[in-house]
């Protein structure tokens, strides 16, 4: 099943996506954001076609998975420098 990422331009609105799996990701990835786009979201969406990805990027529950996610590497980044003092 073909992976997506999706970018968005905060000044315009825009929003386009890229195939994950395409021999030029990378390259159009860098083409993009030097063109001012950001990650939409921190993630690849997997879907059968660039409609259903698009769909699926749409859900809230997207969004507070990755809000969930930064909360979760701020807890780790927590824990490690208050343990840090007790390794010695």
């Amino acid at each position: 099943m073909p992976s997506f990422q999706f970018f968005k331009r905060h000044d315009s609105g825009s929003l386009t996506y890229l195939d994950v799996d395409s021999a030029t990701f990378a390259d159009e990835k860098s083409q993009l954001l030097e063109q001012g786009f950001e990650v939409a979201n921190n993630h690849y969406i997997q879907a059968a076609t660039a409609e259903e990805a698009l769909t699926l990027a749409a859900q809230p529950q997207l969004e507070a998975l990755d809000s969930y996610g930064a909360l979760t590497q701020s807890m780790i980044g927590v824990y490690e420098l208050i343990k840090a003092p007790f390794r010695k």
